[in-house]
C-alpha cells in the first residue's frame, strides 16, 4: 500500500534490489492525495522500469510499468474509495503474490 509516503519522503531512502511491487491507493483519498502515484513512480525508478514507456493499463484498473529490471512486476492500482476504505482488490492481491512465487502460507 502507499502508506502515506510522498515522493519527497521516499527520496530519503535507498532503493532495494529490484523486487515485485503492487501499490494500492484509493483515488478519492483526500488525506494522502496522489501519494500512491508518487510511491509507484519511485518504485518504478528503483526497479529500473522503462521510463520512456507509458505504464500499460490493465483490465482490473491497475497499470503495469514496463521493462523493469529482471522482469519484476511493478503495479499501481487505484480503488474507488476514500481514505478509510480498503481497495476492493483481494483477488488481484492474491494473484499478484502467486505470480511473484508466494503462496501466502509462510512465504
Amino acid at each position: 500500500s502507499a502508506a502515506g509516503f510522498s515522493a519527497q519522503d521516499l527520496e530519503g531512502f535507498s532503493c532495494a534490489a529490484p523486487l515485485p511491487v503492487m501499490l494500492l491507493h484509493n483515488r478519492a483519498d483526500r488525506l494522502f492525495a496522489e501519494f500512491g502515484k508518487q510511491s509507484s513512480a519511485w518504485w518504478a525508478k528503483c526497479n529500473a522500469c522503462a521510463t520512456d514507456l507509458e505504464p500499460k493499463k490493465l483490465e482490473n484498473g491497475c497499470v503495469a510499468y514496463q521493462g523493469c529490471s529482471g522482469g519484476v512486476e511493478t503495479l499501481y492500482c487505484e480503488g474507488k474509495g476514500g481514505h478509510l476504505a480498503w481497495a476492493d482488490m483481494e483477488k488481484d492481491i492474491v494473484a499478484f503474490f502467486q505470480r511473484a512465487g508466494h503462496d501466502g502460507m509462510g512465504w
